[in-house]
Formats: C-alpha cells, structure tokens, sequence
C-alpha cells in the first residue's frame, strides 16, 4: 500500500512540476517586459504629474494664504501616501498576474520582440509625452464642463432642500 502512495505521490509531482515551472518562466517573461516597457518609470512619472496638477489646482484656489499652506500640507501629506501604496513594490506583482492572465508566454515573447526593435524602443522612449499630453486634453476637457457640473450639484442641492 504504501508502494502505490509513493508512486501515486510521485506521478502527481511529475504532472505538477512543469505547470509550476511553466507559470515560472510565463512570470518572468511578463516580468522582463514589464521591465523593457520601464513600466515602474512611467507609473512614477505619472503620479509625479499627477502631484503637479493637484499642486496647481490648489493654488489656483482662492482660498486665504493661511487656509492655502494648511490645504498645500494635506495635499503633499495626501499624495505622499498615495504615491507610498502604489509604489512599485506593491503593484508589481499585480502588474505580473494581469499581463500573465491575459498573453500567453508566446505572445509575450512576440511583445517582448516588438519592444526590442527600434519602433518598439521608439513607442516606449514617448510614453511619457503621450501620457503628459493625454493628462492635459484631460485637464482642459474637465474645465470645459466643470460649470456644467456646478449647475448640476446646484439643481441637486436645491431639490434636496
């Protein structure tokens, strides 16, 4: 009995390992394109400008310079501990199980080549602008509605009132 166990155990370790090896290497491959996309610099890079236009929307607030530096502090204190619970180390791994989830180790393989090549290299080396400029079409397009959406909360509040 404890013969056919110890071979049963050991078939079942054969039928495991390579699915435990083969997310390993699928893992790394999404770690080292994650890698060649400089993924960890970009999402620094776009909480940086995310800071900058926090920053310069609370002063272009009218609000008394007293109020101003206490609302300035928040705003630091704030983005700091945004900037700490999304640091790399703690969206990497998520970055890993979302690109290992959705392509297959070949395709990987395939973006890995593309990433490699001079366009490839080209689209990464303008991520940061294409972020910077797609962060202010944002921008522009919330103040073009944001007195629409004034004339919203004011109807909402007067019929809740």
């Amino acid at each position: 009995m404890k013969r056919i166990m110890a071979i049963v155990l050991g078939f079942g370790l054969l039928v495991v390992s390579p699915v435990f090896a083969g997310e390993a290497e699928h893992r790394g491959l999404a770690e080292d394109l994650l890698s060649i996309m400089k993924v960890e610099d970009m999402t620094m890079q776009y909480f940086d400008q995310i800071k900058q236009i926090q920053m310069s929307q609370l002063q272009s607030m009218d609000l008394p310079e007293k109020n101003k530096e206490e609302a300035e502090a928040l705003q630091r204190k704030i983005m700091d501990f945004i900037t700490d619970e999304f640091s790399w180390d703690k969206l990497k791994e998520g970055y890993i199980d979302i690109y290992v989830k959705i392509f297959s180790e070949s395709e990987i393989e395939e973006i890995i080549e593309f990433h490699k090549s001079p366009i490839g290299q080209k689209m990464i080396e303008k991520q940061p602008e294409i972020m910077a400029e797609a962060m202010q079409m944002s921008q522009k397009r919330m103040e073009d509605i944001m007195p629409k959406l004034e004339n919203m909360m004011t109807e909402l509040e007067s019929k809740m009132e």
